[in-house]
């Protein structure tokens, strides 16, 4: 189970972000602690393929009645995350990529944790964006330069199409992940879980199934040791 929520490092704004009443200043600090945060807890490995995930925990802030209505489809969404972050896979950088009311709400506890099988850090690289945007606050585009980019998160429509038509100008090529990609519920959608994902001009892009992913790499693995 990934451990998520604010870490201890955020503490006292908990209640300003739960208010909504963070000042300029206010969060231009939190920005700061953010981004000094993201540095100490990952890795910066660099790999010639990349597996994106876009705002993941942002389905927390749907209303209870289409969590509830939508709990299959977001239960197996969080389990492929899930899947993602507690797995090793060696040829693969993993990404996160969020403004920081939402790293430091969900993902600062989460960034702490280990992967069990070597102890690394469960993001290669984190990349903080400007408030509610997937700008990022630097010039951190430049890590999909010529790599190839899996991308999964919240949602198809907003956040993920928007940062899928960015990495694209600079990638080498970009897929969706099935099943890792949820749909804005603005949208009302009949399925959550996004059956083709768009970029921010709705052009459609390639999809892979999550199994076929985590396979693909178990086979490559075993290949490299054969």
């Amino acid at each position: 189970m990934l451990n998520l929520g604010m870490t201890e490092s955020f503490s006292c704004y908990t209640e300003l972000i739960k208010k909504g009443k963070l000042t300029e200043k206010i969060y231009k600090n939190l920005e700061n602690t953010a981004y000094n945060h993201s540095l100490e807890n990952s890795s910066k490995i660099d790999s010639k393929k990349m597996i994106v995930l876009v705002y993941p925990f942002k389905f927390f802030e749907l209303n209870p009645d289409i969590k509830k209505r939508k709990a299959p489809e977001i239960n197996r969404y969080f389990s492929n995350v899930e899947k993602i972050l507690t797995k090793r896979l060696p040829k693969y950088s993993v990404v996160l990529l969020e403004d920081s009311i939402s790293y430091a709400s969900y993902s600062s506890k989460l960034v702490e944790g280990k992967v069990e099988d070597g102890g690394f850090h469960l993001f290669n690289n984190i990349i903080l964006t400007n408030k509610g945007e997937t700008k990022p606050i630097n010039n951190a585009l430049y890590l999909f330069y010529n790599k190839e980019v899996f991308i999964g998160g919240c949602y198809n429509g907003s956040h993920v199409s928007k940062a899928i038509s960015s990495i694209k100008k600079r990638s080498k090529k970009v897929y969706s992940i099935k099943d890792l990609v949820l749909e804005s519920p603005e949208n009302t959608p009949i399925n959550l879980l996004s059956k083709k994902v768009y970029d921010s001009k709705c052009n459609g892009i390639k999809s892979i199934s999550i199994k076929k992913f985590v396979v693909k790499e178990k086979e490559d693995s075993t290949n490299q040791l054969t």
